[in-house]
């Protein structure tokens, strides 16, 4: 994943992805709340924005053809963020997130206390965290140490849990209400 970690929280393009989140929708609610579907949707332009940026100039073709190799691997990483970030206030309460303070040059800690997941947001989370537990995945395969590789599973496996609780229970309480 990245240089110094095992989460997307821990790695550059995680964190990068992260800033994005934080400065285009947490800023401006004051960090109130994040909406998953929202910041899905966001990273989503963020990275095809990427690509047509490093690749402008070049045929629509040849850009299709790089969308088409990067978009996915890319998408995945901000899915796993998201899925971490969704995760971390499941289990705490709260969301951490760090604001940078351009005029100080130094990180605010902020603490997210609402988040949303709504409409297909949960389930796009849940498929991208399974799929990257197959052995055939390139971020699986990414790994070079398999004690790493390990503690990315259990991370991941967790990850899983804890999102899977989650989406039973709505389910739950949704046919409790439609009852």
């Amino acid at each position: 994943m990245g240089a110094w970690g095992i989460t997307m929280r821990e790695s550059d393009y995680g964190l990068d992805l992260l800033s994005v989140i934080v400065e285009e929708q947490l800023k401006p609610v004051h960090f109130a709340y994040l909406d998953t579907a929202k910041a899905i949707e966001l990273l989503r332009q963020h990275i095809l924005d990427e690509i047509k940026h490093c690749n402008r100039g070049c045929s629509q073709e040849e850009l299709d053809y790089y969308i088409e190799i990067n978009f996915p691997r890319d998408f995945t990483q901000a899915a796993l963020l998201i899925a971490e970030c969704l995760g971390e206030y499941y289990r705490t309460g709260e969301l951490v997130v760090y604001e940078y303070i351009e005029k100080t040059c130094e990180l605010q800690e902020r603490h997210v206390k609402q988040m949303a997941a709504t409409g297909e947001a949960l389930p796009v989370l849940l498929e991208e965290v399974r799929r990257v537990q197959d052995p055939d995945h390139e971020m699986y395969q990414s790994w070079i140490r398999e004690e790493t590789r390990q503690k990315w599973l259990a991370q991941i496996r967790a990850l899983q849990e804890i999102l899977e609780a989650h989406n039973h229970a709505v389910h739950r309480y949704v046919a409790e209400q439609e009852d």
